[in-house]
C-alpha cells in the first residue's frame, strides 16, 4: 500500500468513527461509549497527524515547485488551528461533561465533524496530487 492509501485509508477510518460520535451525540444515551468514541477518534487522528507532520510535509517542503511549497506550508498552517481545536474539544468533553449537556456536546461534535470532513476532502482534492 503506498503511502498515499494510507493516508486515504486513514481518512476513511477517522470519518467511520465521526459518524458514530454524531450518532452518539444524537441518541444522548451513553456518554461513558460515546467518550470512548470520542477517544477512539482523537487517538486515530493523532497517529495520522503524526504520519503527516513526519513525512508528507517534509516531502513537499523539499520540492522544486515553490507553489507545491507554499500550498503545502499553507495546509500544515490551516491544520496547527484543526488540531488544536480538536485537542481542546477532545479535553473538555469527559464523559461528565457530556452527561451533563447533550445539547452543547452534539452541537459542538457536529462543528468539529463538519470542519474534519471538510479538511479530509481538501487535503484528498489539492494536496496529496502534489505527491
Amino acid at each position: 500500500m503506498s503511502v498515499i492509501q494510507t493516508y486515504r485509508e486513514q481518512h476513511r477510518k477517522a470519518l467511520e468513527i465521526a459518524e458514530r460520535l454524531v450518532a452518539a451525540s444524537d441518541a444522548a444515551e451513553d456518554a461513558k461509549a460515546t467518550r470512548r468514541t470520542l477517544s477512539e477518534l482523537a487517538g486515530a487522528l493523532r497517529v495520522h497527524l503524526a504520519m503527516e507532520d513526519r513525512s508528507l510535509y517534509p516531502a513537499l517542503a523539499k520540492h522544486t515547485d515553490a507553489t507545491i511549497r507554499g500550498t503545502a506550508t499553507r495546509f500544515q498552517k490551516e491544520m496547527g488551528g484543526l488540531s488544536d481545536a480538536l485537542q481542546d474539544y477532545s479535553q473538555r468533553w469527559t464523559s461528565t461533561a457530556i452527561a451533563g449537556d447533550w445539547a452543547g456536546f452534539r452541537s459542538e461534535t457536529r462543528a468539529i465533524v463538519r470542519a474534519l470532513d471538510e479538511r479530509i476532502r481538501r487535503e484528498e482534492r489539492e494536496l496529496y496530487p502534489l505527491l
